[in-house]
């Protein structure tokens, strides 16, 4: 080991061994890198998990969460677990969007539950909306995706702007508002001042796809755009560069509780093509039908934001928490 940090070469030496090391009196060089105690280095992880992810690594897997407890444990700190486990999530997570890799998201879909008419008063539903909101962040959701249709450009009709923006004092997490609406280009202010986080249009319901992306990001929200089963990238492409977010459907939007439409995968494999090809940044969501066994093929093409609604509210006798746990951890 230490012929080989002489000559100059950037070993990663875990804790034991650096331990061991240091027992018998070989100084810490400049280019060894001390695994041991990587939390207290911040910029040490950050580096770790940059090195695995430009040699190509996709998935990595650190024993710092197993034996961190342990360790707090044995030095009578087990009460801040927490805050070093979040610390230490959050040093990964920065590495991966500085190599522009995408953590998976899971975003909670409410709007199929919420506005399924099971509910005889505006009350209920609302008071029921207000639940799920509240849950949906509790349970560890990273956003809120709501579905907003005008039974118009699809064929079923759900809520306004003025729910949304009493669903927002309910929960502190990002509200990520799909329009399935026709004409959208005029709602989209509205939406905005609702408290709308994302704003996501679909090209054909706009006269002018450019000018819609330019109203949401002065509103300063993020840009995104959503494409139908049978939508081509192509309508889309050219305006790649301005949009944060594309959602891809995988099931004809209206109606929640379909099936999964897998011919879907070979475009969220072609996005990450073009991302990569052209160095862009967008975050590719998949929303329809997702369960516990497609989520898997979602995210291997390249998905890195989850909507799940039925899969959620419905599985594991409605254990929120574990269904979206489960859903994070494939």
């Amino acid at each position: 080991i230490m012929a080989r940090i002489e000559a100059g070469e950037k070993i990663i030496i875990d804790g034991a061994t650096g331990t061991e090391l240091e027992r018998h009196g070989v100084p810490q060089l400049e280019n060894a890198w001390n695994g041991g105690g990587t939390l207290s280095h911040p910029e040490i992880l950050k580096q770790i998990h940059k090195e695995y992810i430009r040699a190509g690594a996709e998935i990595i897997i650190s024993n710092t969460f197993a034996t961190l407890k342990s360790a707090l444990r044995d030095a009578g700190e087990e009460d801040n677990f927490e805050t070093y486990n979040r610390r230490a999530i959050n040093l990964a997570s920065e590495a991966r969007s500085d190599m522009g890799a995408k953590d998976i998201l899971i975003a909670g879909g409410i709007s199929h539950w919420s506005w399924s008419g099971k509910y005889t008063n505006l009350k209920e539903l609302r008071d029921n909306s207000r639940e799920q909101a509240a849950i949906m962040a509790e349970a560890g959701a990273d956003m809120i995706h709501v579905d907003v249709m005008d039974g118009h450009f699809v064929p079923n009709l759900t809520i306004g702007p003025p729910v949304i923006k009493d669903l927002k004092k309910y929960s502190s997490i990002p509200f990520d508002v799909h329009l399935m609406i026709s004409p959208v280009h005029q709602y989209i202010e509205a939406y905005a001042e609702a408290g709308a986080d994302i704003i996501t249009i679909h090209p054909e319901a706009t006269n002018d796809l450019q000018s819609s992306i330019n109203k949401i990001s002065k509103l300063s929200k993020k840009v995104g755009v959503s494409l139908n089963p049978g939508s081509k990238i192509n309508l889309i492409e050219k305006n790649l560069d301005q949009i944060d977010l594309v959602l891809i459907m995988s099931v004809n939007p209206g109606f929640g509780g379909q099936k999964f439409m897998p011919e879907v995968l070979d475009k969220i494999k072609n996005l990450v093509r073009i991302r990569k090809e052209r160095n862009l940044n967008f975050d590719i969501e998949i929303d329809g039908g997702i369960n516990f066994d497609n989520c898997k093929l979602a995210i291997e093409a390249g998905a890195n934001i989850i909507v799940s609604g039925t899969t959620i509210f419905k599985s594991n006798n409605g254990n929120i928490k574990k269904n979206i746990d489960l859903l994070r951890s494939i």
